[in-house]
């Protein structure tokens, strides 16, 4: 097998666990139950992640430094992480002001209700926010990277780069499906922009640290709104 078919057999696995999951939401078939979210969701998120490790290191014999490949001191990519959430934050602000009024909104009743129940228990909720938020972030911004890493071993041209850029953003806003056309739109502006800043400084930690902080701070005025 040649290294450019290695390549696309490592991309498709991705596109394929994406569409899967976004085939999953369209047709309702996702559960958001306690259960799944602290639970199933964690175990496939372990089993992905390791095919991607052994596609990394066995079939493609790389090492997993090549998603950091930038070394910085932690201070830059906190830094960066820091200004990548402000960015979310203007994105969001724009959403609220624009495009949000012109899309009916989605509300998932199960999900409020789940994420109630579990920040209500207090181990549940320490779970939630420590655990759970960073493998699931890490989890996110791992496969985009490792999909960006391959598609640009295909070709070095600088369109190919937008292309792929803006295919994985694609993929990624497909995820929020069941929450309709304005988190879909939110989502691909947000991980285009991190996308972006991928290609540029070569280093997943802060494109790692935004989500994280984003999601956290977002789980906690839930908790302080309802409880």
């Amino acid at each position: 097998m040649t290294n450019n078919s290695k390549y696309v057999v490592s991309i498709l696995a991705v596109v394929f666990f994406y569409i899967y999951a976004i085939v999953e939401k369209v047709f309702g078939w996702t559960s958001y139950s306690t259960t799944a979210i602290l639970r199933n969701n964690l175990l496939l998120i372990c089993l992905v992640l390791g095919l991607l490790f052994l596609m990394h290191t066995r079939l493609n014999k790389e090492k997993l430094s090549a998603f950091f490949s930038r070394k910085e001191k932690f201070i830059i990519h906190l830094v960066l992480g820091l200004l990548l959430l402000s960015i979310t934050y203007v994105i969001k602000s724009i959403e609220i002001v624009s495009y949000e009024h012109w899309f009916a909104h989605k509300e998932n009743s199960e999900i409020q209700s789940s994420l109630k129940a579990i920040l209500s228990n207090k181990l549940y909720a320490f779970f939630l926010l420590g655990p759970f938020v960073w493998l699931n972030e890490t989890f996110g911004v791992l496969t985009r990277v490792f999909m960006m890493h391959y598609l640009w071993k295909l070709s070095s041209s600088k369109y190919w780069s937008w292309f792929s850029i803006l295919l994985v953003s694609l993929l990624f806003a497909g995820l929020q499906v069941d929450k309709g056309w304005t988190e879909m739109i939110t989502a691909f502006l947000i991980v285009t922009t991190s996308n972006l800043f991928y290609l540029k400084y070569r280093n997943a930690i802060p494109i790692i640290i935004a989500p994280v902080l984003y999601t956290t701070i977002d789980l906690i005025a839930f908790w302080v709104y309802n409880f």
